[in-house]
């Protein structure tokens, strides 16, 4: 998967800097404070277990109250829960079927909401990922293997990550 072309993102109309775009994804994304971040990396953890997070297990999972967790969850987009109010889905990884891009960590399925989602997730989850997904301008099969530090075995080789910049 050639996204990175010396040092520089290919884009459509010339390179960017990747430092430039690093910037503004980083900008578009929220401010998390020090409790935010380990929720979050905390709700991405427990749902690559296979099983929706309840706000009482995730906030014993952080050690903070489950008033300070309910805050947090309740304030930010891209949240999504159940019936029960467990989170099911949260911040481009989700427990339920949404093709065309599918996950699998450690023998579990899981979804990602777009391609870009597959190739970041697996680090905060700190494992190897098989991502699988479908070319939506020639409904191929892509597949890759998504590590803390690299891709490895892209099938096509040639294929290619596109989107829109923020």
């Amino acid at each position: 998967m050639s996204l990175i072309d010396k040092g520089h993102a290919r884009v459509a109309d010339g390179s960017i800097d990747l430092g430039q775009l690093a910037g503004e994804l980083i900008a578009a994304a929220p401010d998390l404070d020090k409790p935010g971040k380990q929720i979050a990396a905390a709700v991405y953890r427990l749902l690559a277990a296979g099983e929706p997070v309840s706000r009482e297990r995730l906030a014993k999972r952080v050690g903070l109250s489950l008033e300070s967790v309910a805050a947090a969850l309740d304030s930010w987009p891209g949240v999504y829960t159940n019936d029960e109010g467990s989170v099911v889905g949260f911040w481009g990884l989700t427990q339920l079927e949404m093709p065309p891009h599918r996950l699998e960590v450690k023998g579990r399925k899981l979804y990602t909401w777009c391609a870009w989602d597959s190739l970041f997730i697996p680090q905060i989850l700190r494992s190897t990922a098989q991502v699988e997904s479908t070319s939506p301008t020639r409904g191929d099969s892509i597949s890759l293997v998504v590590g803390h530090d690299r891709m490895e075995n892209v099938t096509p080789e040639r294929a290619v990550l596109s989107f829109l910049r923020p």
